[in-house]
């Protein structure tokens, strides 16, 4: 086992500390000993860093874990990648294990009146019918979801992107994990872009009030994620374009092949982590949730609809063959109903 573990929590405003305490606890209980942890947090909350420090630190001396605790004030779309070993303070030797959830779709950023050559000006017009259709009487806003979906533009990888994950690349990492909506809110079309969020997000609160109702104490902080977080990824989802549309969500087909693209290997979670996941979502009442396995990633479910995925990926090894082709054929697994 290797004597310096390096975690880069790419996280930002979703970087949470129990994961990291659960992780100590795991290092603990090894055989031969823990390695030492060097856990670096990028966000831009300087007093949320501080109470993470104290937190993990405790908790490391408390186990006699070494461990060092560093941060970088930020967002992952603002990150210096022209060297992100130095950015990070990552040092040679170190095992590279990397954590992004909830950030790389906002990488996904481009204007997209030129991402794509001719398809600008439609997509204004497109546009701007659609929302008279759906402010007349004869039409509702449901009458939407009749239309047919169209796919993500497959334009060339958005430059942002594509500098990030040549940047991991760079450093080798172990392994990166990876968790993102699973839906398709980067359609160039409004229209697809609501019929799409409708159904996901309604999918999402449902779960909320199943939370909730096996928590009552829970209300206010439902009502406050509803509010500040959700709300605001929707209004970004349906009344911002261009470079000022950041919550791109896509699917994990189509994760995959950035992935792929930028030289990453898909890597299979082990089925460990899999049960831990589904004992979690039992413990907040989510009976309704339901988790499948596909091609050995994980999707996170509420009934029908798919709301996240996980995966985990490592560059590749001297080899051209990608991910992609691996992931589109393997067959579904349910885990838990």
């Amino acid at each position: 086992m290797n004597k310096v573990v390096r975690i880069i929590d790419l996280s930002c405003s979703t970087a949470h500390p129990w994961q990291w305490l659960k992780l100590l606890h795991d290092f603990h209980g090894r055989q031969g000993g823990p390695p030492e942890v060097r856990l670096t947090v990028v966000h831009d909350d300087n007093d949320y860093l501080a109470n993470m420090r104290i937190l993990l630190s405790n908790e490391a001396d408390k186990l006699k874990i070494p461990f060092q605790f560093s941060s970088v004030i930020g967002r992952l779309e603002t990150l210096d990648l022209s060297n992100l070993r130095n950015t990070l303070d990552i040092k040679y030797g170190e095992a590279i294990a990397i954590s992004c959830s909830l950030q790389m779709h906002r990488l996904l950023v481009v204007d997209d009146k030129v991402s794509c050559s001719g398809i600008g000006q439609l997509q204004k017009m497109a546009n701007i019918a659609q929302l008279n259709q759906m402010a007349s009487s004869v039409y509702s806003p449901a009458s939407t979801l009749n239309y047919p979906q169209t796919p993500s533009p497959q334009c060339k990888m958005p430059k942002l992107l594509a500098t990030f994950l040549s940047a991991v690349r760079a450093l080798k990492p172990n392994i990166m994990l990876v968790m993102e909506q699973d839906a398709n809110h980067n359609a160039l079309l409004f229209c697809d872009r609501f019929a799409e969020a409708l159904n996901y997000y309604a999918a999402l609160f449902d779960s909320f009030h199943a939370v909730v109702a096996a928590n009552p104490r829970r209300a206010d902080e439902r009502s406050r994620v509803e509010r500040m977080i959700l709300g605001e990824e929707i209004k970004n989802i349906l009344l911002c374009e261009g470079v000022y549309r950041h919550e791109r969500h896509e699917r994990l087909s189509q994760w995959a092949m950035h992935m792929d693209r930028s030289g990453f290997d898909h890597v299979p979670l082990s089925f460990r982590a899999i049960w831990e996941g589904n004992q979690k979502l039992m413990s907040f009442g989510l009976n309704g949730c339901q988790s499948k396995v596909e091609n050995d990633c994980l999707l996170l479910c509420w009934g029908s609809r798919h709301l996240y995925s996980i995966s985990a990926w490592r560059p590749h090894k001297g080899s051209t063959s990608g991910s992609r082709e691996h992931m589109l054929v393997q067959p579904q697994r349910q885990i838990i109903g």
